[in-house]
This record gives structure tokens, C-alpha cells and sequence, in this order.
């Protein structure tokens, strides 16, 4: 309930440009100032973030999906608060896209790395639900999410 509570609060927030100025601080006191490629796209997201959709930005090999899927699995208010207003672009993307695709029947895949008591624990909840604490990353190309798996084993 906590965490239902918490997503409505983030994704129903009227947020303003000093959100994302917020964001863009914190990003900086995340990313080490020799990581130039990190800062240049934290200069981009500063100059650009509006030329691109929110799941561009967090499907992009940087910071983002790795700072916020880490502060969505251990509940890291203060982090999640200073990305809020991505956390409600990305979601009102997904919203969007699942609208306009809900007829659509299609397959996707993810790769993921897991002990094998984990890959257990979800064979035992198989036709039951399954709760995640971040955003999952899919293809619908099969070997894409093979290489991450194996990737993550690596």
C-alpha cells in the first residue's frame, strides 16, 4: 500500500521548470566529474530533454535507469522525489503507449541475471501476480534480452 501511495503522490504532481533544474543538481552530485560522457548528457538532458520522449532518455546507456530502478527497489524517498517528475513523464508515456496499444497483441522479452533462489521464488508464483519495484526494460526481439541476461551473469 505504501508504495501504491508513494507512485500516486509522484505521478500526480503538478511539477514546475525548477523541477526539472532539481533534477538536473542532483545528477550532478551523482555523477563523478571525471565521467565526461556523463556530464555531457546531463548538459543534454539540461538543453534537450523536451526534443526526446522520457523512455528515450531512460533507455539511453547512462545514469537514469540505473539511479532510479535503484532507488525504486530500495524506496529511496529523497531520490525519487529529485527524479519525480520523470518518474510522471515516463509513466504518462507508458500510459499512453498502453493505450494506443491494448488491442495489440504482441510478445516481449526481458533478460535479467538472478540467483537461482530467485529464479525459484518466481516459478512458484507461476499464475499468480508478480510485484515489481521499478520499471521493467522489454524487447520484442528475443536476442536483445538474451544478451542482457548474459551480460548480467558476466
Amino acid at each position: 500500500m505504501y508504495s501504491q501511495l508513494l507512485k500516486e503522490t509522484l505521478i500526480n504532481i503538478e511539477y514546475d521548470e525548477n523541477a526539472k533544474k532539481d533534477f538536473i543538481q542532483f545528477s550532478r552530485s551523482q555523477i563523478d566529474n571525471l565521467e565526461t560522457d556523463e556530464m555531457d548528457i546531463i548538459e543534454d538532458i539540461e538543453n534537450n530533454y523536451e526534443k526526446y520522449t522520457p523512455i528515450w532518455w531512460y533507455t539511453r546507456d547512462c545514469f537514469i535507469h540505473k539511479i532510479l530502478n535503484k532507488a525504486l527497489r530500495t524506496e529511496n524517498i529523497d531520490i525519487l522525489i529529485k527524479m519525480a517528475f520523470f518518474i510522471r513523464d515516463l509513466h504518462q508515456q507508458i500510459e499512453q503507449l498502453y493505450i494506443s496499444q491494448k488491442h495489440d497483441s504482441f510478445i516481449v522479452y526481458r533478460g535479467q541475471g538472478m540467483t537461482i533462489c530467485q529464479f525459484e521464488k518466481i516459478l512458484n508464483c507461476k499464475s499468480k501476480l508478480i510485484s515489481f519495484q521499478n520499471f521493467l526494460s522489454t524487447s520484442r526481439n528475443k536476442q536483445i534480452s538474451l544478451n542482457f541476461a548474459r551480460n548480467a551473469i558476466q
